[in-house]
């Protein structure tokens, strides 16, 4: 018996194009299509669908709240992301809102009825793609585990400390007596050591290690 599936992109070409090569297969039954959130919603109350290949960026509805309006509603319906996205964010919340498998759109048709096969016999499935992002959040937080002075250089404490009470580069220049130059190299050299992208996140990560006061 074939697995009946919901393709739910706002997509029309790359919908046609999968419904295409899905059934050529032989081995799944495409039921329906949907371009948006609403549409998918009274599609699946519809046809009831075994599983969807659910896309993350939807016109109206992300695909993330879907996903979990989804689960709310039909509990038996298994969820495969099938997305452009690749940033652990998605991935964890894909899963979070109850998604049993995450793709990424540049797969193979040969991996997705993979996936397709394994989610719909009550398995999980990751690509490559979604399993290193988990694994590189997984290294992140065993480093953010580490003390500062574990993974920072005397210099970069001192930087990270003035840049965390907000002060510019060049006051910090004159204040350590180093060039505004040397004071721009500590700073992506924090940034990278300690996986944070913002001055925001190094103001909190420096209050949350004692660094300054709050």
């Amino acid at each position: 018996m074939s697995i009946r599936i919901l393709i739910a992109d706002d997509h029309r070409m790359f919908r046609e194009s999968l419904r295409l090569s899905l059934s050529e297969s032989g081995q799944v039954e495409i039921v329906g299509e949907a371009g948006c959130g609403e549409e998918t919603l009274r599609e699946v109350a519809r046809l009831k669908p075994d599983l969807i290949l659910l896309d993350i960026s939807l016109p109206d509805i992300n695909g993330i709240d879907l996903a979990r309006k989804l689960r709310q509603s039909f509990p038996d319906l298994k969820i495969i992301a099938l997305t452009a996205h690749t940033d652990r964010l998605f991935v964890e919340a894909m899963l979070k809102a109850g998604a049993q498998g995450y793709l990424v759109k540049t797969a193979s048709t040969k991996d997705l009825l993979t996936a397709i096969q394994m989610v719909a016999g009550g398995r999980n499935f990751l690509c490559v793609e979604a399993m290193q992002a988990l694994v590189r959040r997984q290294g992140d937080e065993g480093k953010a585990e580490l003390s500062p002075s574990s993974i920072l250089g005397r210099r970069e404490l001192e930087v990270l400390k003035l840049l965390a009470q907000g002060l510019a580069s060049t006051l910090i220049s004159a204040r350590l007596n180093i060039a505004v130059g040397t004071v721009e190299v500590h700073r992506r050299n924090i940034m990278r050591k300690l996986g944070i992208h913002t001055a925001v996140d190094l103001t909190r990560y420096a209050i949350r290690k004692g660094l300054i006061s709050a």
